[in-house]
Parts: C-alpha cells; sequence; structure tokens
C-alpha cells in the first residue's frame, strides 16, 4: 500500500529475515578492483555515476561482519556484472527459484545479497528470460465484486481445495492436479490424481483430504472450494457435517470468490510450462518442485513466504549461506525456550494477518472500481 505506510515500515519486515552468514571463500571468487578514495565518488557533487550507485543507501544500515560487508542482512555483492549475472541466473532459473516474476525475485535474493539497483538488473534480466516469455499468461481481469474471505484465526484452520484439471496423461495414469491451501500462511499441497468427465470421484477426494490435511495438519474447521460435483455431493456433505466442518462454496458465476487458490493454480501451472518435458507428460515429477518454489516464494499478502510461517527461518538453499552458518542458525533456534519460540511465531501470526488485511482493501478497492 504505497503511501500509506509508515517511514519505518522496512524496519517492521527486518524483524523476521534470517541472518545470512557466508564462508569467506564462498565470496573469494568475486573480488574486484577497489577505488583508491571510494568515498569521494559519493560526495563529488557532480559525479552522477556515484550519487546513483548511492542513491537511497543509509549508512546506519550497513556493517562490516567477519570482513565482509552487508546492508541489514544481505551481503553486498561487489560492482562484477559477471558475477551478479550468475547470481540472478542461480536463484531465477533452477527449479528452486521457479521462474518467478520480478518482485519474488528480487525478495528471494535480498534474503541473503544487496547490491545498488538490484530491482533494475533483476527486471532485465527477467523481461530478457525466454522461459518466462514461454510460459507465462497474460492476467485477465475478473469480472463482479470482490468480497474478500474472513481472515483465519490460526494456521490450517481454514483452508481451500481446488482442480487444475484436463492434463496430459502421465506414466501414473495421473491428469489431474488437487490444491490444498491453507488460506492463512498460504502454504500448498499439489496433489496429483486422476479425473474424467466428471471430475474426480468424491471416495478420491476425501482420501487425500485425510492423507495430506487430516495427517499433517489436523482437521481443518472451514474448507473453500468451488461448486464441482465432489463438493456438492451427499458423501461430501456428510462427511463435513460428521467432522465438523463449515462448507463454504463459491457463488455460481463468481469464481474470484476465493482468488487466492485461482492465482496458485496459475502458479503451478507456470511453473509445469517451464520444465516439463516437450509431451508436458512428466508434470507429475516437477510436482515437488512447484510446491517446495511456491512455498518459499513470498506471499503479496503477508510478505512472508508459506516456509518462513510455518517454520520461522528459511530453508537452506544453493546461493545462500554455507551450510555450517544454517546449522548454527539452527542450533540457535533450537535452543530458545519454548516460550521464546511460541512468542515469535505468535507475532509472525500477527504480521501477516496485519499484511492480508491490508491487501485485501486494496485488491478490492482495485477489482471494485471496474
Amino acid at each position: 500500500m504505497a503511501g500509506s505506510k509508515p517511514l519505518n515500515a522496512q524496519d517492521e519486515r527486518k524483524q523476521f529475515q534470517q541472518m545470512t552468514l557466508l564462508a569467506p571463500e564462498k565470496f573469494s571468487v568475486s573480488c574486484v578492483d577497489i577505488p583508491e578514495e571510494p568515498v569521494e565518488v559519493a560526495d563529488e557533487p557532480n559525479n552522477s555515476e556515484g550519487k546513483e550507485k548511492c542513491h537511497g543507501i543509509i549508512l546506519q544500515d550497513c556493517s562490516v561482519r567477519e570482513g565482509a560487508l552487508y546492508q541489514h542482512e544481505g551481503l553486498w555483492v561487489p560492482a562484477n556484472d559477471e558475477l551478479i549475472l550468475e547470481l540472478v541466473q542461480e536463484v531465477h532459473v533452477p527449479p528452486s527459484g521457479g521462474h518467478k516474476g520480478i518482485n519474488r525475485t528480487v525478495k528471494l535474493i535480498k534474503r541473503y545479497y544487496y547490491w545498488p539497483s538490484m530491482r533494475k538488473t533483476v527486471d532485465q534480466y527477467i523481461r530478457n528470460c525466454y522461459e518466462c516469455k514461454r510460459s507465462k499468461s497474460p492476467k485477465d481481469q475478473k469480472n463482479g465484486l470482490l468480497n474478500p474471505l474472513p481472515i483465519p484465526k490460526q494456521r490450517w484452520l481454514d483452508i481451500s481445495m481446488d482442480f487444475i484439471t484436463r492434463l496430459p496423461m502421465t506414466k501414473d495414469g495421473k491428469n489431474a492436479i488437487l490444491n490444498v491451501m491453507d488460506r492463512l500462511p498460504k502454504e500448498r499441497h499439489y496433489l496429483t490424481c486422476t479425473s474424467d468427465d466428471n471430475g474426480t470421484t468424491t471416495e478420491e477426494t476425501l482420501k487425500m483430504l485425510i492423507y495430506w490435511v487430516y495427517q499433517l495438519h489436523g482437521m481443518p474447521a472451514s474448507i473453500t472450494s468451488d461448486r464441482g460435483p465432489q463438493f456438492v455431493s451427499i458423501m461430501w456433505k456428510s462427511f463435513c457435517k460428521r467432522m465438523g466442518i463449515q462448507v463454504n462454496l463459491s457463488t455460481a458465476f463468481h469464481p474470484e470468490t476465493d482468488g487466492q487458490t485461482e492465482r496458485a493454480n496459475q502458479d503451478v501451472e507456470t511453473f509445469l510450462r517451464a520444465y516439463t518435458n516437450e509431451n508436458q507428460d512428466d508434470w507429475d515429477t516437477w510436482l515437488p518442485m512447484a510446491k517446495f518454489a511456491d512455498n518459499n516464494a513470498d506471499s503479496a499478502a503477508t510478505t512472508l513466504s508459506p516456509f518462513f510461517m510455518n517454520h520461522g527461518f528459511h530453508p537452506q538453499m544453493s546461493f545462500g549461506p554455507d551450510p555450517t552458518s544454517y546449522e548454527v542458525t539452527q542450533q540457535r533456534l533450537q535452543a530458545q525456550s519454548a516460550g521464546e519460540l511460541t512468542a515469535k511465531m505468535d507475532e509472525i501470526l500477527v504480521f501477516a494477518k496485519k499484511h492480508i488485511l491490508e491487501a485485501q482493501e486494496v485488491m478490492s478497492r482495485q477489482a471494485n472500481k471496474h
């Protein structure tokens, strides 16, 4: 919400960032020649290049740790175009990065690194990325008013379910995906299944609910879905009534009631188009990596990744801190008392709910003005 944030809004976000520690040998290859008087470049009033590179940099945000320069928690990358290009490729191209858009790629890099004009660099790279151009489709403007669903009170208490159908048949006989999403941290499970002209059977849908939701997260209090045959069947309604689950069906001709699940469907479809083979019949082998990439990407609503919201730390990445530093982070997390850890996770929930509410207000204004 540009213009409505307090000046220290970024500081609020910093409390939920993980410190990046990189072994010296990891960045020794990026050594470049440093001018004898680097400070004077920024101070020279007629030096436009120096001003541009130093624009927006606050000295208090910088620190030196073990001989390395940091901007907040990000290791400062030297002004080496080849090194920066290699880093952007390492983040954006592999399945762990998932060919995400500009915002998500920038946020993923910022967890660990920093350099001036980072967004400009990433923007130029992604706009020229062949796979992104090939796999991403334009987003259509939905008609009708947007009525956001209530914000859940706890993780995996309120979920949404939706099917992606008519996919190429895999070797295992699967041709559909069930997307199960936790509506608070936006964590997803992408589940392979079989669908015919009448959709996936209610029996198979219930099995997936029990195996992937109930077993791992407990039974939800509510399930939001479309009006597919599985979700309006007598068997489904009877099961939900017996388990005390509230059934929320999207309004007829108004599927954007659950717009976040539709966006998640777009995410996984885009991922699969970028990585599957020419026949696109190996999509099921890429689904676990699609799930990881999407759960590790920062949500536009919460400003945090589902992985971080559920675990309190970011996963180890090939381009991130070395494993030794990661183990130290893990040990520090485990050393926290149960009370401290609970308080931290509660703070993350409060933080996320606040930003979900703000995001809902923005999306409602944008959708309802048409």
